[in-house]
């Protein structure tokens, strides 16, 4: 297995603190980063099912019923986190952009109401966009089981 295929383990050790990255700074708020990982993770999800509503939906438009009839999370554009990185990188500031990406999901979702991290201003400026780049940088086509990893290593921490 190449590094690059094996990278859940340390990207999670990286995570829990026992294991620097260099120029990243130390998770301080493991809630918040799972907040993060998350938006990355659905992201892909919801890309990829769209990628297959379009392959069998030719003829119709794809729309939020869509992804709930298939059990899955309707992500906003507002929220995607290709969106949320671009308008952080612009110079926008993280906490508020990560709060409203939240937000949305669950104004978006019923069942997620309430369930997703909020409070990003209590990092940080510069730990939010440290991790936000670090997150940007996870293949989940290919590190499978960080998000999972992340929320059995930080479950009961807040």
């Amino acid at each position: 297995m190449s590094d690059r295929e094996n990278r859940a383990p340390a990207v999670l050790e990286t995570l829990s603190g026992k294991r620097d990255r260099s120029g990243d700074l130390p998770v301080k708020h493991p809630m918040l980063a799972l907040g993060i990982l998350f938006l990355r993770h659905a992201e892909s999800e919801f890309e990829n099912e769209a990628g297959m509503l379009a392959a069998t939906s030719a003829r119709r438009t794809i729309g939020k019923e869509d992804y709930v009839e298939r059990g899955v999370p309707y992500i906003p554009a507002e929220s995607r986190f290709s969106r949320v990185i671009r308008k952080i990188r612009q110079g926008g500031a993280a906490a508020r952009i990560l709060n409203s990406a939240m937000r949305a999901i669950e104004a978006e979702n019923e069942k997620m109401q309430g369930t997703l991290p909020g409070g990003f201003e209590k990092a940080d400026e510069a730990e939010l966009r440290s991790f936000l780049e670090y997150a940007s940088e996870l293949d989940y086509s290919r590190d499978e089981g960080i998000l999972n990893g992340a929320y059995d290593l930080f479950i009961g921490e807040k």
